[in-house]
């Protein structure tokens, strides 16, 4: 490396997709270190998204698939959409899949770069850690970025208990020795996982927002929630408490898709309050974001981070979330002020969102406050942050 700048970065992500936040970083991530002049490559098992391909290409990054059974690619793009016996199958391939690893140690020892980082590796195993440890010239660094427990766990949502242990230590804990650090996107992942990693290869570096932060006209009593229509996400809370509130005059926008989509719109369709959009381009949700006075994050488990708290407080939304996982260390870390915090069960009480949007009428969003506290969130100190780990 260069003055502590790596020569290159090998990024790779299970899906290239504009899908979830771990893929929303892992692309943003390539294309700001693109910016600042390193030379950029970039893998992915599964291109979901030809625009974000193209995208990346002009920015002079090589996007390159690794080669891996149909089969599996189809099961990866169905994301939560699949049935038990699919899950069965994905969850052997993250067991071991030699020739994703095989396809992985190609590229790497074609390409020789200084740095490599791994996002997701869903599909692919651990097997590639070692893969990329055996291709890599001598002296690169390799580094995962812990998204979810998919490496920790057999179970991508939930972590702990002596099953889920005794499959680490058997199947996980050879693969670590492959990283130089396991990077964690909140202190609260870092917690988690320290028991189980060295503790000395664990370092948080928090997702970040790219956008701009300005004074946007609110519509009141315009409600968004901004996600995937799954149970761990919990959308049916939410519309089982808002739809049970007497009063009329609001309307709230539900955005996305998923499993429950189809048995959500027939449960709650009717009601002329509720707005059902399907997916939308990233840059329609954030104006969604900017005209709505309340931004609602229910979810039912443990939140890695929650890139769309953070999207909410700079688009000036109040934002109403529960106490799951990380979602309580962005507001410590930010302002208390811009958010109120339930029970995820609390959801599902009308009374309880009644509260929360009354709490909501005190918020004062101010764009000097909120540049000051978001700093520590945005793009450029986040990848100069990585760029201080890469370095270490």
């Amino acid at each position: 490396m260069k003055n502590s700048t790596p020569d290159s970065v090998f990024i790779f992500s299970s899906r290239l997709s504009s899908a979830g936040g771990a893929e929303k970083v892992a692309i943003d991530s390539a294309m700001l270190l693109a910016d600042k002049d390193i030379k950029v490559f970039f893998s992915t098992a599964s291109v979901e998204n030809p625009e974000i391909s193209e995208a990346l290409e002009s920015r002079g990054i090589d996007v390159t698939p690794i080669s891996m059974s149909r089969s599996v690619r189809n099961l990866l793009r169905k994301g939560d959409n699949k049935n038990a016996a699919e899950k069965a199958v994905l969850q052997l391939t993250d067991l071991l899949n030699i020739k994703a690893a095989f396809s992985l140690y190609r590229q790497i020892k074609d390409r020789s770069p200084t740095v490599i980082h791994f996002h997701k590796i869903r599909s692919v195993s651990p097997l590639v850690f070692m893969a990329a440890r055996l291709a890599a010239p001598k002296g690169a660094k390799i580094f995962y970025t812990c998204h979810d427990y998919e490496f920790f766990s057999f179970n991508a949502k939930r972590i702990g208990g002596a099953c889920q242990g005794i499959y680490y230590y058997l199947f996980r804990k050879p693969f670590e020795y492959c990283l130089d650090k396991v990077v964690t996107p909140s202190n609260f992942v870092n917690d988690k996982i320290s028991s189980y990693a060295s503790k000395d290869k664990v370092k948080t570096v928090h997702n970040f927002f790219d956008k701009e932060i300005k004074q946007v006209e609110k519509i009141e009593n315009k409600f968004c929630f901004i996600g995937r229509l799954e149970k761990i996400k919990g959308i049916d809370n939410l519309l089982r408490g808002i739809s049970q509130v007497e009063a009329s005059d609001f309307e709230l926008y539900v955005i996305g898709t998923g499993s429950l989509q189809d048995e959500l719109k027939e449960k709650y369709g009717s009601d002329t309050r509720i707005k059902f959009t399907g997916k939308l381009e990233h840059t329609e949700v954030i104006a969604h974001l900017e005209s709505s006075s309340v931004s609602f994050i229910p979810s039912c488990w443990d939140e890695f981070f929650g890139l769309t708290a953070l999207e909410s407080i700079a688009s000036g939304c109040f934002v109403v979330y529960s106490n799951q996982g990380a979602l309580p260390e962005i507001f410590t870390e930010t302002d208390r002020s811009s958010g109120y915090m339930l029970e995820a069960d609390d959801f599902s009480r009308p009374e309880k969102i009644r509260r929360a949007v009354f709490e909501s009428k005190k918020y004062k969003p101010a764009v000097d406050k909120l540049t000051k506290d978001l700093k520590k969130f945005e793009a450029q100190h986040a990848v100069d942050t990585m760029l201080e780990v890469y370095a270490q």
